[in-house]
């Protein structure tokens, strides 16, 4: 039970960083972007769009929080290859928030 312990704590350490470079996503969500317009490209496939609604939906940024919508988002954006969504649904993964 530690280890696991240990390695949520680690994740949460080693993914703040990669959230915080990220600056396109705060820009998109912060800037005048409308979350529809975030949604349209997300749905186009924008994986820095996906990635960012499912930021917006982890941290109920401009949408009511919802777990299983942000790894639904950080999960198709992880796919294209995008690192800080792998990194987010990993945390996702581990924590059990919005993954069985």
């Amino acid at each position: 039970m530690k280890i696991i312990l240990w390695i949520v704590a680690l994740s949460f350490l080693a993914v703040r960083p990669v959230l915080a470079g990220n600056d396109r996503t705060v820009r998109l969500l912060s800037d005048g972007y409308s979350i529809v317009e975030i949604q349209k490209n997300a749905n186009a496939g924008d994986s820095q769009a996906q990635f960012s609604l499912g930021y917006a939906y982890a941290f109920g940024k401009n949408l009511p929080q919802d777990y299983e919508k942000a790894a639904f988002w950080y999960r198709k954006a992880a796919e294209q290859g995008f690192a800080p969504a792998q990194c987010q649904i990993a945390v996702a993964y581990v924590s059990g928030a919005g993954v069985s």
